[in-house]
């Protein structure tokens, strides 16, 4: 045999008599002058000595003379050194020999890094199974999934479908929106312990505590007191007139005993009607969802949220309820729909995916028995049609209807919603002496003896009557603690008088009394003499 070249010397054809076998003594190393290249003659054939493992060096690059075809003998078995990572040049394609079976290590889901982009070989095609929105065309971000027309066939690709046909339940709920999931909030700067749409929200405290008692009510800055008179005593006459008009108002009283009446006493009086409303502003903070429609998201990249009292907000009449809801500026975000997941359609409820439920009308069998000159008849139903099912009202065949909670949009804008609750909270006090119930002056007109709009009103304390001062002090002091964890923005203490006179007369021997009350002389007679008149039978 021959001995190895010597440096300098010129090397000698491949696969001629003498040159050293690959691998041995004298063969040249890989990349030097005289080296066979792989799969050419003179390469060690595959597994022998000589031969390099795909991967290894030694091996040719991928799609380079010598590289074996994925899925040929020689291929490296998927998962072992050599193979090429799923993702990478040389895995083979979804649905291709040598990719995973669905449900197996290595098979990626729908959406997720290594699945197929959609229209690519190895999507699925739409209405197969693996496609993340079964048959149903999916539209353009910021707008909802709709579905047209009615079908024969459902488009509902869904594994929860009904198994045959179900008689039709119009009694079965409709679907509502689904509770939020938790583990979609996140948690802002802020805003910790901010709750869910669907818990009961606390009021936020203002910022700045109320001022105590003595530094609202000193002495030296209380405000002046005056009162004005009561309204006029009404006359014979008019006190006539007011029963006179009453009487009209009821068909079966007789008009006589007012002409006929002789008045003995009119008393007059004031019936005293007190008023006190504080009107507050009551703040919370409680994570919702809405359907994202498109648009600006005002996450936390853009900045810290502001505090919850820091945000403006005016109501639009004093002493009038109302409520108004802002989002928190930097603390939305977008999700999926967690009830559709992203599909913006969940199985109908009333047909249960299939498009159709079951004739009532003929049980299913699309025929009927019917009796004609002594004899059973079938015949097809006249209601299904022969068919045996009907399609589904509901869904119009689809099998599906618009989710609930995305209303069809599919992404989910979540965020902290602050709602303002302005409201006027009143309370009243009634001080009448007559034997006329009391709460019948407070819907009628009088004349406003004292009035007082302050930031934080006044007690009474020099009104004629103690009593409507006692009530006075009482009705502050009790306000100013039950809302003290709300901002009083103004209060307002109304005193009124109602005209009141108890009218005393005799009719045919009898002693009786009516009142006239209201500036409008508004008449209360319980037992008003003559109660039938001709013709009208009393039972």
């Amino acid at each position: 045999g021959h001995g190895p070249p010597q440096p300098n010397a010129p090397a000698y054809p491949h696969g001629q008599p003498g040159y050293p076998p690959q691998g041995q003594p004298g063969y040249p190393p890989q990349g030097q002058p005289g080296y066979h290249p792989q799969g050419q003659p003179g390469y060690a054939p595959q597994g022998q000595p000589g031969y390099h493992p795909q991967g290894q060096p030694g091996y040719p690059p991928q799609g380079q003379p010598g590289y074996q075809p994925q899925g040929q003998p020689g291929y490296p078995p998927q998962g072992q050194p050599g193979y090429p990572p799923q993702g990478q040049p040389g895995y083979p394609p979804q649905g291709q020999p040598g990719y995973p079976p669905q449900g197996q290590p290595g098979y990626h889901p729908p959406g997720q890094p290594g699945y197929p982009p959609q229209g690519q070989p190895g999507y699925p095609p739409q209405g197969q199974p693996g496609h993340p929105h079964g048959g149903v065309p999916q539209p353009e971000p910021g707008k909802p999934v709709q579905f047209h027309g009615e079908v024969d066939n459902p488009t509902y690709m869904g594994s929860d479908i009904a198994g045959e046909d179900l008689p039709e339940d119009h009694s079965a709920p409709e679907p509502t929106a689904k509770p939020a999931d938790p583990s979609q909030f996140g948690r802002i700067s802020g805003y910790e312990n901010t709750g869910y749409a669907n818990a009961s929200a606390p009021p936020l405290p203002p910022p700045n505590a109320p001022p105590s008692y003595d530094e609202l009510f000193k002495e030296e800055n209380r405000p002046r007191e005056d009162f004005t008179s009561a309204g006029a005593i009404p006359t014979e006459d008019q006190a006539r007139e007011a029963l006179l008009q009453y009487v009209g108002q009821h068909c079966c009283y007789g008009k006589g005993a007012v002409n006929d009446l002789v008045f003995t006493n009119i008393k007059p009086s004031s019936g005293l009607h007190y008023v006190l409303e504080t009107f507050t502003e009551m703040r919370s903070t409680a994570w919702t969802q809405a359907p994202y429609r498109g648009g600006h998201v005002d996450g936390p990249q853009f900045g810290v949220p502001p505090p919850a009292w820091s945000i403006a907000s005016n109501f639009s009449n004093l002493f009038q309820t109302e409520v108004k809801t802002y989002e928190v500026p930097h603390t939305a975000s977008i999700v999926q729909c967690h009830q559709c997941f992203s599909s913006g359609f969940i199985r109908c409820h009333r047909c249960y995916g299939r498009g159709s439920n079951r004739c009532i009308s003929c049980h299913g069998t699309g025929h009927r028995t019917t009796h004609r000159d002594g004899h059973a008849h079938r015949a097809t139903c006249f209601s299904c049609h022969g068919r045996g099912r009907k399609r589904c009202l509901t869904c119009r065949g689809h099998g599906m209807i618009t989710c609930p909670t995305c209303q069809g949009y599919r992404q989910l804008k979540n965020f902290i919603e602050l709602t303002v609750k302005y409201e006027n909270h009143a309370e009243e006090y009634i001080l009448e002496k007559t034997d006329m119930p009391d709460h019948l002056i407070k819907n009628v007109q009088g004349k406003t003896l004292f009035e007082q709009k302050l930031p934080r009103c006044w007690p009474m304390r020099t009104f004629p009557e103690p009593d409507i001062n006692q009530c006075s002090n009482n009705l502050i002091m009790k306000h100013l603690d039950a809302y003290k964890m709300t901002n009083i923005i103004m209060q307002r203490q109304t005193l009124r008088a109602v005209p009141v006179s108890e009218c005393a007369y005799t009719w045919k021997g009898d002693s009786k009394r009516y009142w006239v009350y209201g500036n409008e002389h508004q008449v209360y007679c319980p037992d008003y003499p003559q109660t039938c008149c001709w013709g009208c039978n009393i039972l």
